[in-house]
């Protein structure tokens, strides 16, 4: 499964790698939709999750963009059902695909979507620290907002450089018109330059203190604006420090359902730190 900022989706397969059922339904509480997925697919032996929040040791610590209807997810699934249960970040998972699909040891990854997101792979482990949130990019300090983040704080730089925080800023500028990143760049917009400062700003930071040598872009915000791509590789430089900026590879993210797939290989044993 994969749980977002405003769906779920889901694929149920068999042992055998072949799709049996695959939907995507609007955001409901999670346990509920387990819930239901067991219902109708009564011979499912075990779940893997990506999921839009701080993930520790099967729990929900925190979801910015989601409400929790229960924070020990696994504990709670695998008691009632008595089948296993995977669960971590969805940037985690979908580091976990791009990495095996791009067959490259030091890659990070940068999701704009709801919300904004990062994730590191080191030479083949995945970057955790202690309690599983390192490269959380959207709620590093940035600049003080007249705005709330999911999180409870007023300088999150994803207030600044992700989809609800775009939504954010037009509720309280009683903007009306809608949110169109193309057009406000080609009329050099301030909603425009404020947009992007800080989206530079969060993949400066990720590629400085991350180093990969390869950086995969995407979600939403991205899949709608290419062009934001050929910016990141414009003024990246600018951004982030010249060796860790120097042999960077920045390709926009082609990998479709790369959370799902990455939330598979939560049930192989793949290498982290």
């Amino acid at each position: 499964m994969d749980v977002g900022g405003t769906h779920i989706r889901a694929l149920v397969e068999g042992d055998d790698g072949r799709h049996e059922h695959r939907f995507s339904t609007h955001l409901t509480p999670l346990l509920r939709a387990i819930d239901a997925l067991l219902t109708q697919h009564k011979t499912i032996n075990r779940i893997a999750i990506a999921y839009a929040g701080q993930i520790h040791n099967g729990v929900i610590v925190s979801a910015p963009n989601i409400a929790v209807d229960e924070p020990h997810i696994q504990e709670a699934v695998e008691k009632r059902y008595k089948i296993p249960l995977h669960i971590d970040n969805d940037l985690k998972c979908a580091l976990l695909a791009q990495a095996a699909y791009h067959r490259n040891p030091h890659i990070g990854v940068m999701m704009v979507g709801t919300g904004l997101g990062g994730a590191l792979m080191d030479a083949n482990h995945v970057v955790r620290g202690v309690e599983n949130i390192a490269f959380e990019l959207g709620h590093i300090p940035y600049l003080t907002s007249p705005l709330v983040c999911g999180c409870g704080r007023s300088n999150c730089v994803e207030l600044y450089a992700s989809g609800s925080g775009l939504a954010k800023w037009q509720s309280y500028e009683k903007r009306d018109d809608a949110i169109d990143l193309a057009a406000w760049r080609e009329a050099n917009d301030p909603r425009y330059v404020r947009f992007e400062e800080a989206l530079l700003h969060a993949a400066g930071t990720l590629v400085t203190l991350g180093n990969p040598k390869l950086l995969v872009v995407g979600g939403g915000i991205i899949d709608a604006n290419g062009f934001l791509v050929d910016v990141l590789h414009d003024k990246l430089k600018n951004y982030a420090l010249h060796p860790a900026r120097k042999n960077l590879q920045i390709v926009r993210d082609r990998l479709e359902d790369a959370p799902l797939k990455g939330a598979k290989l939560l049930m192989g044993g793949v290498a982290d730190v």
